[in-house]
């Protein structure tokens, strides 16, 4: 009896790898979410940030081919962001400290100034490996064309989980809302309640009454529900809403007069 053959999988589609979901996750739990996000959740703004920081870098690249340069430079970056000062100034604070601890490092031991350098030396390639950078850019950047992105990544991090919670609370209270109403419709009208009842509610701690309100939470109470960590569907739609933002920012005033259909290219975050 012949046995049967192992399958061929060498025509499957190759798996996306994923190279920062423990930093994503980190960095997320750190603006608001649950300790514990979804998988998908982080691949998906994995995706987003390599997408947003390729354009970044092909509207770049397109800068400096304007002014006759072959290399990218860190003011090309800069003015992409130009219109967002807060991202700006910390942008500058972030680069001006890095500068204190370079000079920190030539004045302390050089055993250990080479030992940071040789990791951070590691960090700069695993970060070109995830945009592949040789396939947008010829030349080699300098390593602070690579900070400022790697900045910019950790702001677009930033941006999709803030605007991931807003949708998300958004959402549970419109539910909440939705739950009220529809209790208050099922109620008979002109039902109240007994003397007491109302006697009773009036004193309980939960109504604020002889005792006091009762936080919701607190040091020695749990939580009121269990949070729940965001999904694909809260990410996708505050990246929508940052590009139908921006575009609508963009495209304001007469440049559309003749109406129609005006293509947009993605915007960044």
């Amino acid at each position: 009896m012949s046995k049967a053959k192992p399958s061929d999988d060498k025509n499957a589609p190759p798996t996306k790898e994923y190279r920062y979901a423990t930093e994503i996750s980190q960095m997320m739990f750190v603006f608001g979410e649950v300790q514990d996000p979804l998988t998908e959740t982080v691949n998906l703004v994995e995706d987003i940030v390599r997408g947003q920081v390729v354009e970044i870098l092909i509207q770049a690249r397109q800068l400096a081919a304007r002014k006759g340069a072959r290399n990218v430079s860190p003011e090309d970056l800069i003015f992409l962001i130009r219109y967002d000062r807060g991202k700006v100034n910390r942008l500058r604070t972030y680069l001006g400290w890095k500068d204190v601890r370079k000079n920190a490092k030539q004045d302390g031991d050089g055993a250990g100034a080479a030992e940071v350098d040789i990791d951070e030396g590691q960090a700069a390639k695993r970060f070109r490996e995830f945009i592949n950078l040789p396939a947008y850019l010829d030349i080699k950047p300098n390593d602070d064309t690579i900070d400022i992105l790697g900045f910019l990544a950790f702001e677009m991090v930033r941006a999709l989980c803030v605007g991931g919670l807003a949708v998300k609370r958004a959402l549970e209270e419109s539910y909440q809302a939705v739950e009220i109403t529809g209790a208050k419709r099922k109620a008979p009208e002109g039902s109240e309640p007994s003397p007491g009842k109302r006697r009773r509610r009036s004193s309980s701690p939960e109504s604020g009454g002889a005792w006091g309100s009762v936080p919701g939470s607190s040091l020695f109470l749990p939580p009121p529900e269990a949070r729940r960590a965001l999904r694909p569907t809260h990410i996708q739609e505050a990246f929508a809403k940052m590009q139908r933002d921006w575009a609508h920012q963009r495209g304001s005033g007469m440049r559309n007069w003749r109406g129609g259909l005006v293509r947009t290219r993605v915007s960044l975050i």
